[in-house]
């Protein structure tokens, strides 16, 4: 039973993998990875943002359809890496509101801690005597960014990356 699993497995992997290099992948089929247990428990994930209907994919073009979207160069600070490193292009939303972001989303901010735009995770978000905030942190940092950052401070959230 196992070998059996084992081969459907490979199979459906090895067609997924020549349906990615020819194209002509279906929508109706799922990709998925192999599973950790417990790893999703402390993972913060970003709002799911761009339905499949908005993206359409054919010969030499991606249209993904997005209001208010821009993109932008990530600095290499490696901060975010691997999951965004020198020279990652992110497609970026301008947030409307405070409730557009959320805990796992990754935004750009203004920081005069920094000097600059920054990107990184929301890792909270709250609300004190001056109103809307967010908790910040690098991928790769050990602790909370030492500003909270207020929706004033927000630039744009990260909706997708291209390597």
């Amino acid at each position: 039973m196992r070998i059996a699993a084992a081969v459907a497995t490979i199979a459906i992997l090895a067609a997924t993998a020549i349906a990615l290099l020819t194209g002509s992948m279906d929508r109706g089929i799922g990709i998925t990875g192999f599973a950790v247990k417990g790893a999703e428990a402390d993972a913060l994930f970003p709002q799911d943002r761009i339905a499949e209907s908005q993206i359409r994919a054919g010969g030499e073009a991606v249209v993904v359809r997005i209001a208010n979207a821009t993109i932008g160069r990530i600095e290499g600070t490696n901060s975010m890496g691997p999951l965004l490193g020198k020279n990652s292009t992110a497609i970026m939303i301008l947030p409307q509101k405070s409730s557009d972001i959320a805990k796992g989303d990754i935004i750009a901010y203004h920081s005069e801690e920094a000097g600059g735009l920054v990107v990184h995770r929301v890792t909270a978000v709250g609300s004190d005597e001056q109103g809307w905030f967010a908790v910040t942190k690098g991928d790769n940092s050990r602790n909370n960014d030492p500003e909270k950052v207020r929706f004033e401070q927000i630039r744009y959230v990260i909706v997708g990356i291209l390597y």
